[in-house]
Parts: C-alpha cells; sequence; structure tokens
C-alpha cells in the first residue's frame, strides 16, 4: 500500500472513530450516527383501534412503509387512524418499557 494510501485510511478510521465518540459525548441521548442511538428506547409498541367499547389489534403494517424505533409514532398516528377508520373511538399505544418490560397504556381518543 501506498504512502497516501495509509493515510487515507488512516484518515477514514479516525473519522468513523470521531463521529460516534462526538455523539456520545454530546448531551443529547438519541444521537444520529451515535453508538447509543437506539439504547434510549422505551421498549416495543403496539397499536389497538378501539370502536364500540371492544378493541382490535391494529396491524402497522397496513399503516407505515416501515416500522423505525427512533420514531415516536404514537403523536402521528393516532389522529391518522382516527381520521381514516369509520366508528373509531380511540387508538390505544402499549409499550413494554425496557429493561423491566412494564407494560404502559395509553388511550388516544379521536376527535369529533
Amino acid at each position: 500500500m501506498s504512502t497516501a494510501g495509509r493515510w487515507w485510511l488512516v484518515g477514514f478510521v479516525a473519522v468513523m472513530l470521531a463521529i460516534p465518540t462526538s455523539a456520545l459525548l454530546s448531551e443529547d441521548e438519541r444521537v444520529a450516527f451515535g453508538w447509543q442511538m437506539y439504547s434510549s428506547m422505551d421498549g416495543i409498541t403496539s397499536y389497538e383501534i378501539e370502536r364500540n367499547g371492544e378493541r382490535e389489534t391494529l396491524e402497522l403494517s397496513e399503516w407505515t412503509v416501515s416500522s423505525r424505533r427512533e420514531l415516536d409514532a404514537r403523536e402521528h398516528l393516532a389522529p391518522h387512524v382516527c381520521e381514516r377508520e369509520s366508528g373509531a373511538t380511540a387508538v390505544w399505544s402499549i409499550t413494554e418499557r425496557l429493561p423491566d418490560l412494564e407494560t404502559v397504556k395509553e388511550r388516544h381518543p379521536c376527535q369529533g
């Protein structure tokens, strides 16, 4: 390997270490490109639609292109589902919080 190639490799490795290290040292827990990008996530969230007092599981794949854990869909998904599902009175988000898997249920009532 030539000297220029070695310096390029050293620079590349330095950048690959510097970016996550700077993210790790920042004050925000969820920083893109950081080593702990997903470490502060709430846990596993599922959704249910409430109609006439009964709840049914909401298949997230029918409402989103892909599920990304770093994005909190709760505040955006509920109004969207309420608007498009006839008879829906609420959308429930059920989150199993890590590390102890405490279950937290939140009811997001439909407006109107």
